[in-house]
């Protein structure tokens, strides 16, 4: 089973090189990434040691969103909501410390599932466990 990081692996690489968006952590790494046509006041700090272009950071930022959106819309037509809670479940070892938090955290601002919907298919312990609630047709 893929993770949301697969889906977003090569669009996410396109969009860095069209922005010239790059991360760095030290200065070494700041020193091999940074465009050195571009003064170095000339950059943001988007977040977790990610820099643009200040010209492109505000496009950046929305086509960036754009993708991650697409991303997670292909995760759940290929895996359903169940698969990834389940996938995210055991990728943060809730089954052994008995915790959804960090799931939790990971799911409910990128998936359209709330914490009742991530209790469920914990309790359940299944892949096939639909989630409970009317609205389930209306989901994407």
């Amino acid at each position: 089973m893929k993770y949301l990081q697969d889906y977003l692996t090569e669009k996410q690489s396109k969009l860095f090189e069209k922005y010239g968006v790059f991360f760095a952590f030290n200065n070494d790494q700041w020193d091999e990434a940074v465009d050195k046509r571009i003064d170095k006041r000339d950059y943001s700090h988007i977040m977790s040691g990610m820099y643009c272009p200040t010209k492109n950071a505000a496009e950046f930022l929305v086509e960036h969103a754009l993708v991650v959106k697409a991303a997670v819309e292909e995760d759940i037509a290929e895996n359903g909501l169940n698969l990834i809670i389940r996938r995210e479940l055991s990728n943060h070892e809730c089954y052994y410390t008995g915790d959804i938090d960090d799931a939790v955290d990971k799911l409910v601002p990128m998936y359209p599932v709330t914490v009742e919907d991530i209790w469920h298919v914990f309790k359940n312990k299944q892949y096939e466990v639909p989630l409970q609630r009317e609205s389930e047709t209306n989901r994407v």
